[in-house]
């Protein structure tokens, strides 16, 4: 089943490029088939005309937002539904979130990681052989 998140006024987009990269927006206005008229009074996006490839439909939505609409207001509407908090708390929000913190490792960090992970898939390899072979045995036992 596909997406059901559609391009309308009101839908929240997450900018995926450019200056305004990894950004949140509401679309004000569709102007054609290839862009729209964008604003995100809270995340420092100013009104201006986007590309859809630059935007990332998400599933949030915010009713009654026509072309008119002024920047305090959309911003007032932004506070009141805590879009922000609502993305954080969405798997594509989380993603955003972890790459930001493995961005921002350094040498020794990712070291850590790295033998972390060793660890973790030594031990997962070890239950996973220990639980084949305890298998093995109950079916040569069930078969005698």
């Amino acid at each position: 089943m596909g997406r059901k998140a559609f391009v309308q006024r009101g839908r929240i987009a997450l900018i995926s490029g450019g200056r305004f990269g990894n950004k949140l927006c509401t679309i004000i206005d569709i102007i054609d088939q290839n862009r729209a008229l964008v604003s995100g009074p809270t995340t420092g996006v100013k009104r201006q005309p986007m590309s859809f490839k630059m935007m990332k439909l998400t599933k949030f939505l915010m009713k009654d937002i026509h072309p008119t609409i002024g920047e305090k207001a959309l911003a007032e509407r932004w506070e009141k539904s805590d879009i922000v908090e609502q993305f954080a708390k969405s798997k594509t929000g989380m993603t955003l979130v972890n790459k930001k913190k493995k961005a921002k490792m350094g040498d020794f960090d990712r070291f850590k990681l790295y033998k972390t992970k060793q660890r973790i898939n030594r031990l997962v390899k070890m239950q996973t052989a220990r639980l084949t072979t305890l298998a093995k045995n109950a079916e040569k036992k069930a078969a005698k």
